[in-house]
């Protein structure tokens, strides 16, 4: 595969990762590198800042917070906090005319709504 694909590749994955990180669990540029590595797609921590910022210019809401000495990105939440997830999922739970079937397949669509973190609660 050429270059400039891998690259495309590499914004698309980095994008996934961020947006299953969460402020509480944030991903360092070592992280970052690390699992793209595994997918065999090569960076280093340089490029991993200069696309963060790449995507922060196209309107994407990718925060960090201090994790020691390093910085730890996330993609700030545009949709559903964990406490709202788990309201409506209580709320699905509750109603008496939702099957328990159907109430699974609800929930589990509601649980990826959130972060990685959110979704193994």
């Amino acid at each position: 595969m050429a270059t400039s694909n891998y690259q495309k590749i590499k914004m698309l994955k980095l994008k996934e990762m961020l947006s299953c990180a969460d402020e509480g669990h944030p991903l360092t540029t070592e992280e970052i590198c690390r699992r793209l590595g595994e997918m065999e797609i090569s960076c280093d921590r340089r490029t991993v800042t200069k696309d963060i910022e790449l995507l922060n210019g196209f309107g994407y809401r990718v925060r960090y917070r201090m994790v020691g000495h390093k910085k730890g990105y996330y993609l700030a939440e545009s949709g559903f906090s964990a406490a709202e997830l788990r309201m409506l999922a209580d709320a699905v739970m509750a109603a008496p005319f939702i099957s328990e079937q159907k109430s699974e397949e609800l929930i589990v669509k509601l649980a990826s709504l959130g972060s990685e973190a959110v979704r193994r609660k």
